[in-house]
């Protein structure tokens, strides 16, 4: 596979954070899809500088565009499980152990030339091992249910069920030692 790789996304990275929000395989799944870049930029610009205002409080969130020998190809972020309650479930109440940290990670690939050449799987084991498994001994996401290439691209990677809510696959990957 083609090397892949990293970069921390900045504001000159958020037109193209737009342009992707507006392909249907990118909008399906995220909201953002249907905001003006106004609005995107407002939420966007702070992740670039490493955070997001929560309940009013920063919360550290690292953000970073997925690049495909270079080519910007889609986006990716990660962030402490703990820090945010989810649409229809908290990672507090079955997380208890604060000895064993979680992180979270959202992703997509963009660029709709990139679908469907198994490049999910290798950007979400990549990303687990240069990053999120630097800070987190464990990683959650939590697709829609109905987005099966997702839970599909996590399964290959390494996730396994662990829960499943009205909407949403909990799932997590252990870091392995």
């Amino acid at each position: 596979m083609p090397p892949i790789s990293f970069k921390p996304l900045s504001d000159s990275d958020l037109p193209r954070l737009h342009q992707w929000m507006q392909e249907k395989h990118v909008s399906s799944w995220w909201e953002e899809g249907t905001w003006s870049f106004k609005d995107l930029k407002e939420k966007y610009r702070t992740y670039a500088l490493g955070y997001k205002m929560d309940q009013g409080k920063k919360k550290e969130v690292l953000a970073f565009i997925i690049e495909l020998q270079k080519r910007p190809i889609g986006y990716i972020q990660m962030y402490n499980a703990l820090d945010f309650t989810r649409e229809d479930f908290d990672p507090k109440e079955f997380w208890p152990d604060p000895l064993s940290s979680i992180g979270a990670l959202d992703f997509y690939i963009g660029e709709p030339d990139c679908l469907g050449r198994g490049l999910g799987v290798e950007i979400l084991q990549t990303f687990l091992a240069k990053h999120l498994f630097q800070h987190f001994n464990a990683c959650l996401v939590d697709p829609d249910k109905k987005n099966t290439a997702a839970i599909n691209a996590y399964t290959k990677a390494g996730f396994t069920m662990f829960q499943e809510t009205e909407s949403h696959i909990i799932m997590i990957a252990t870091k392995l030692d």
